[in-house]
């Protein structure tokens, strides 16, 4: 296999299904690259604290994705960004 990408729906703790993959890496035949976590742009900055999972994904995350910037004003985005980094 080249390349499997799994997506967790939601708010969905990443580590279990890490923990699966590399469990049973050589019998699967698979190896754990990076953790992609997805950030709806328009809804994170009202709802970052609501959800301590949010943190738990982003935390945990090789790359982010942040969708639906185009719904939202630079500004937004900026603070967006800045709090994603910390």
């Amino acid at each position: 296999m080249e390349l499997l990408i799994l997506e967790n729906s939601g708010l969905t703790h990443p580590a279990p299904v890490i923990r699966s993959l590399i469990d049973n890496s050589e019998k699967w035949d698979v190896s754990f690259e990076g953790l992609i976590t997805l950030i709806d742009g328009q809804n994170f900055l009202t709802q970052e604290n609501e959800f301590l999972l949010v943190k738990e994904q982003i935390s945990q995350a090789d790359f982010i994705i942040v969708s639906k910037t185009d719904l939202i004003s630079k500004n937004e985005l900026q603070v967006l960004i800045h709090r994603l980094k910390n």
